[in-house]
């Protein structure tokens, strides 16, 4: 299953932002949001569809990338941000891994570390809790546990054509109840979600008529993250 990784760039420089985003464009499994300079509409967009990777500029025009990261700590839905410093600042760099930046890089950029960097972001570990909160499908209660350790129990399967029945059955020990049950609250889970069609849900299942069965719901939810998937 391929890597896929949705990225929005902020930068307040026109011609960096035209380049770094055709680019990125190009590479394999990257699929690059239009990108913004203003550091208020980066955060509108983030609200209405969270991007999986935040590449936020320092200098974002109207609001400094501190500003953009205070306004997004914290949030439910904010994303993994990797900053772009056009020179190195300490006191910068600590403020901002404070307010949870993974990674911080200096123009002229690298851009096959860049590209690499990227890469780890689809693969993350929590890409897989950020990718059920943007579907919006917390709110399921037991439901929503089940779906969670049910893609969990998924993603660490090394087989290319895993059994859901195995997955089923490892929730269903944990629950007391049986693999028919936690199935059907998989289901549950992509119903709501497919009742919500949200961007990030048609970015991952398209256009169904019908909400994914329970088997296709874990099997999208967990694109570019099972191990078999990602060739590690």
């Amino acid at each position: 299953m391929a890597f896929s990784c949705r990225v929005l760039l902020v930068e307040h420089d026109p011609d960096q932002m035209i380049l770094l985003s055709s680019w990125l464009g190009k590479q394999p499994g990257i699929i690059m949001l239009p990108p913004l300079r203003s550091g208020a509409e980066a955060l509108e967009r983030i609200w209405a569809d969270p991007p999986d990777l935040l590449l936020l500029d320092a200098n974002a025009e109207d609001m400094d990338g501190l500003s953009v990261l205070d306004a997004l700590y914290g949030a439910p839905c904010s994303p993994p941000v990797l900053m772009l410093l056009s020179r190195r600042d300490r006191q910068l760099v600590s403020a901002a891994v404070a307010l949870g930046v993974k990674h911080v890089m200096e123009y002229p950029l690298d851009l096959e570390v860049l590209l690499r960097r990227i890469q780890t972001y689809g693969m993350d570990g929590d890409s897989l809790a950020l990718r059920l909160r943007w579907l919006g499908v917390e709110s399921a209660g037991l439901k929503f546990d089940q779906c969670r350790q049910a893609a969990e129990a998924l993603i660490q399967l090394k087989e290319p054509k895993p059994l859901m029945k195995v997955v089923f059955h490892q929730v269903a020990d944990q629950w007391g109840t049986s693999a028919g049950n936690v199935s059907k609250n998989v289901e549950r889970v992509s119903g709501i979600a497919h009742a919500k069609d949200s961007d990030y849900y048609r970015s991952m299942f398209g256009h169904p008529v019908k909400a994914p069965s329970s088997r296709k719901f874990l099997m999208g939810l967990t694109e570019g993250l099972r191990t078999a998937g990602t060739g590690s």
